[in-house]
């Protein structure tokens, strides 16, 4: 074979990987955002897995093109055939896999304990005990405590204030450029406060496609069993099982139980957390995953 079809078959190979991407990132859009596709067309370059496919398909095509001005011999020519057809059985294959990905999309990176325990709706009658376990003496801690964390975030409406009172990004966006990531506050997590609406350890910002940012929770950390739960079952804590913290305080997911990437350290189940969302989460202000569902949620709520 020669330089050129070793080129070519490289090219191809290389195409093939982007197109996957491209469509896998498509899915996970179309996921969070179900009304993404009445406003795009088949191809729209801002949408960033529309546009990595759009590079892989140009690979393809170029290299196959290559390769077929390259064969000299019989041999290369079936080469470049089944070359051709692989890509055709690759591209099928990724496109019925995207509704389930899209069907699979649920969860914000970390495997959490415990479910979301709802928040709001009616009281119970005074002395009995409302279907989630909780009192109505709990209840009304529960929303004292969200009221309370709703006025204190105030001063976070942006990320520029968060960062001047020492907060930083300890994850990246979801999606790249843009969807929630972590900010973090060292300062906090060594004071001794646990559940102050006015020191929160963590902030959870939401970056809109058009370039906007906005608050959409807090999230308070203390040591395992010491997290205080004024509402009862309504604010449960919960712990995130794989993860890890690297030396500049942003976060890893281990690789394997108990394993962290090198230079970072297991975390697990030492420490413990509380969300208190600021959006309409459909799980209620403190549920503990930020999922799909949710996303979808806050994007319909500050606008796409």
């Amino acid at each position: 074979m020669t330089t050129m079809a070793r080129l070519a078959l490289g090219v191809l190979f290389l195409g093939n990987l982007t197109l996957l991407l491209g469509l896998r990132l498509d899915a996970r859009l179309h996921a969070l955002d179900p009304g993404l596709a009445a406003r795009e067309e088949v191809f729209t370059m801002s949408n960033p897995g529309h546009a990595l496919a759009g590079v892989g398909i140009a690979l393809v095509v170029g290299a196959t093109a290559l390769l077929l001005l390259s064969t000299v011999r019989r041999r290369a020519v079936l080469a470049a055939t089944a070359a051709v057809a692989a890509t055709v059985l690759l591209g099928l294959l990724s496109l019925s896999t995207v509704r389930l990905t899209v069907a699979q999309s649920g969860d914000d990176g970390h495997r959490h304990h415990h479910p979301p325990a709802p928040a709001g709706g009616p009281s119970p009658a005074p002395g009995t005990h409302a279907p989630d376990g909780a009192t109505p003496e709990q209840r009304a801690a529960a929303e004292r405590l969200l009221a309370e964390v709703r006025a204190a975030a105030t001063r976070f409406a942006t990320v520029e204030a968060a960062e001047a009172e020492g907060y930083r990004r300890t994850t990246p966006f979801l999606f790249g450029t843009w969807g929630p990531a972590h900010w973090h506050n060292r300062a906090y997590n060594r004071d001794g406060r646990w559940l102050d609406p006015r020191y929160p350890e963590g902030l959870v910002y939401l970056r809109l496609r058009d370039g906007r940012t906005v608050l959409l929770g807090v999230m308070f950390v203390a040591f395992k069993g010491q997290g205080p739960r004024p509402g009862g079952s309504l604010t449960e804590w919960h712990t995130h099982e794989n993860m890890c913290i690297r030396p500049d305080g942003r976060v890893a997911l281990a690789i394997a139980p108990g394993q962290c990437p090198p230079g970072s350290t297991f975390v697990g189940e030492a420490v413990e957390m509380m969300h208190v969302w600021l959006f309409d989460h459909p799980g209620g202000p403190f549920a503990h995953h930020l999922d799909a569902e949710a996303l979808r949620a806050a994007l319909r709520q500050f606008g796409r």
